[in-house]
């Protein structure tokens, strides 16, 4: 079963492009929990040979991070399988997801966020300028890095749109 959601060799019942989503989504919760398994034994390699041993902190936070990863993974893997297999559900949430006020809604939330985001490493890299300049770097280093993946992403759309 773990081989379909990697392969998509799985049968489909129909051409349902929110189905599709649903098992590209399902890879992808897959690829998180592995990426919640590595961290938390990026942890525990780090514990027992002690490859960084000023990290204790940084141990702690990869072991949360990493069961988080993990718990959120599993939690939307089974409900996406839940949805798929139960035919009244899966159209429920297929009118739901594809309801224009509701992406718009998304939209909307995902621009404030960003911006939200943005507005605050901006900030964050002026304080943090005062006080060090790899915090500086770090967060100018964010801000090129969003910059540029919005404008790759917008050429990219505008040419397949």
């Amino acid at each position: 079963m773990l081989i379909n959601l990697f392969t998509d060799s799985s049968p489909k019942t129909s051409s349902d492009p929110y189905r599709v989503s649903l098992q590209r989504k399902n890879r992808y919760f897959v690829v998180m929990a592995g990426l919640g398994i590595l961290m938390i034994a990026a942890a525990a390699l780090n514990l027992t040979l002690q490859f960084a041993p000023d990290a204790e902190n940084i141990l702690e936070l990869y072991s949360g991070i990493g069961s988080a990863l993990i718990a959120v993974s599993l939690v939307k893997l089974f409900l996406n399988r839940r949805l798929l297999r139960n035919e009244t559900l899966y159209k429920e949430a297929r009118l739901n997801s594809m309801d224009e006020r509701n992406q718009a809604l998304a939209r909307k939330a995902i621009q404030g966020a960003a911006s939200t985001v943005l507005l605050g490493c901006y900030f964050a890299m002026l304080a943090g300028g005062f006080y060090s300049r790899t915090v500086f770097w770090c967060f100018c280093g964010v801000i090129c890095l969003f910059v540029f993946a919005y404008c790759i992403f917008f050429s990219y759309y505008r040419i397949k749109m």
